[in-house]
């Protein structure tokens, strides 16, 4: 018996343990994916002709912003609604009239095959990524199989102290047979609750398997879109955006972490093309009430995106959109 309870123990901390580690990788598939999908639509919103556009913002402006962890929010909090809202809501965009895919022109259709997928899982609250405190769930589970033994025959004992001492303390307390067989109960319910947890300690290890080889493919879909995405527009004649940041050139679980890293700046590193198109939009309506016709010139002096980048870099971001934007493309100089 005191094997049984030492088993039980042991099993309950492998249990904790393995759902740490777990909702660890959860994250880190959760950045990658999201920031994968926030890289499709600032695809799909570089290459938009303004009539487009116009018909984005009337639609992602009622647009909840949804599917996003709290993690999330604060990782890509510096990106502009229109993104965030695009990138959360990307499923339901590529279903509606706006021209937004999951592989947007240029990008190659490899690009979006699987991506649907893993953005389904952020877009929807499913399950998985509403239950974040895993280890409260393993917690309860295991306190869920424990309760379902019956511990009325130990009187004052309890479960917590059979659980903490082990059979001596309760055998000294034991007297005839009656008490005997309550407790050969109690070993054949105990074993029947550690089959139980090893049984969800299995299904923990198998599935973060397939959730690790799931950040393998995000990390092979990023390289994919930030080779794209720096190239938008090149055909065109528009400048090559080289990243600014760097990732490993072996996409493996080991090198998760770098990758979410690099996810991250490159969202914010491309997002400039989303924000600086924003500000145009808005940039344009003023002079149009004023009178004044759009100047490329003004409005890059005056962009406040310009506090963190030189005039010469959001310069060539802007000579990208101008390929497809024709109010840019006939902007003054």
């Amino acid at each position: 018996m005191n094997q049984l309870h030492a088993s039980a123990v042991d099993l309950q901390g492998d249990i904790a343990s393995e759902c740490l580690h777990f909702n660890g990788d959860l994250k880190t598939f959760s950045r990658l994916a999201f920031g994968n999908s926030a890289l499709v639509a600032t695809g799909n919103i570089t290459q938009m002709n303004d009539y487009d556009y116009k018909g984005l913002i009337s639609l992602v402006t009622n647009m909840p912003i949804q599917g996003i962890t709290p993690d999330l929010r604060m990782l890509f909090s510096n990106q502009s609604s229109t993104l965030l809202r695009a990138a959360a809501n990307l499923e339901n965009l590529t279903q509606s009239s706006v021209g937004f895919s999951m592989a947007p022109s240029g990008f190659g259709g490899e690009l979006g095959q699987g991506l649907e997928e893993a953005i389904n899982l952020l877009i929807n609250p499913v399950e998985v990524l509403e239950k974040d405190a895993l280890l409260d769930i393993a917690e309860e589970s295991v306190v869920d199989i424990f309760e379902e033994m019956s511990f009325a025959s130990l009187g004052a004992l309890g479960v917590g102290v059979f659980l903490a001492v082990g059979i001596e303390v309760i055998l000294s307390a034991l007297e005839g047979e009656q008490e005997a067989a309550a407790l050969d109960s109690e070993i054949n319910r105990l074993n029947d609750a550690i089959g139980k947890s090893r049984t969800y300690f299995d299904t923990i290890v198998d599935k973060r398997g397939k959730l690790q080889g799931s950040i393998v493919t995000e990390e092979k879909r990023f390289i994919g879109l930030t080779q794209a995405i720096s190239s938008v527009g090149t055909s065109k004649g528009a400048p090559t955006i080289e990243p600014d940041f760097t990732y490993p050139s072996e996409p493996t679980f080991q090198q998760a972490a770098n990758f979410a890293g690099a996810v991250q700046g490159a969202v914010d590193q491309y997002g400039i093309f989303v924000r600086l198109r924003e500000l145009w939009d808005k940039y344009c309506v003023k002079q149009k009430q004023s009178g004044d016709s759009p100047s490329r010139s003004q409005f890059l002096l005056g962009a406040s995106i310009l506090e963190h980048e030189s005039v010469e870099v959001i310069d060539q971001y802007f000579s990208t959109l101008s390929r497809y934007s024709d109010t840019m493309a006939n902007a003054s100089p």
